[in-house]
């Protein structure tokens, strides 16, 4: 080949549909092209972008070899102290933390996980999924109020969306706070009529 190249991605990437990961791309694009700050030469922008995905995508070798948390997080940090600006580069980070927690959930180990979601939010927390996701592995561990404000988060960042609802309906039912959860329930059954978890939670109400 004349021009050879090197493709990263996970397979549940192509459980996306392509306009979506279209979109994605673009995106991360753009971020490498942001405007450069004040008084910062606008190659030194674009260097400092290459920089952090070179770091970002050792970091995600080090996810796919197993290596030590604290190896994968060095290189992350490193990544986004080159390129803070980036939103794309922390969505993708939060994302290989999620991944990291989903192996540590996987066999009960729910106070791992829940220490690499709170890393993976703390770089990026603007997704109400990953809130309800939160939400539930502190509930496995009995942490009840603190699963409560993830709930509330994700049903913040996103109304409509019926997880993050259920999880803090079912959250707020575990700790008598009925009232509240009847209205998350509620709001589950005007977004889906049907939603036959919802109306079996609202029974006896």
């Amino acid at each position: 080949m004349a021009h050879p190249r090197y493709e990263f991605y996970s397979p549940a990437d192509y459980a996306i549909p392509s306009k979506q990961r279209f979109a994605a791309n673009l995106e991360l694009l753009m971020g490498l092209r942001r405007p450069p700050a004040s008084g910062e030469d606008s190659a030194d922008s674009l260097m400092a972008a290459v920089s952090a995905e070179t770091e970002f995508l050792d970091g995600y070798k080090k996810v796919l070899s197993h290596a030590p948390v604290s190896e994968v997080s060095d290189r992350f940090d490193a990544a986004l102290a080159r390129a803070p600006w980036n939103e794309s580069l922390r969505v993708r980070i939060l994302s290989q933390y999620w991944h990291l927690s989903q192996r540590y959930s996987n066999v009960g180990d729910y106070r791992s996980a829940v220490v690499l979601m709170q890393r993976g939010l703390a770089v990026y927390g603007e997704r109400a999924l990953n809130w309800a996701e939160y939400a539930l592995v502190l509930r496995a561990l009995g942490e009840m109020g603190q699963a409560i404000e993830a709930g509330r988060r994700a049903v913040a960042l996103d109304p409509g969306l019926v997880a993050g609802r259920k999880v803090l309906a079912e959250t707020l039912l575990a700790t008598g706070k009925r009232a509240e959860a009847s209205e998350h329930l509620r709001a589950v059954l005007k977004i889906d009529p049907h939603d036959a978890d919802a109306r079996r939670m609202l029974t006896g109400f």
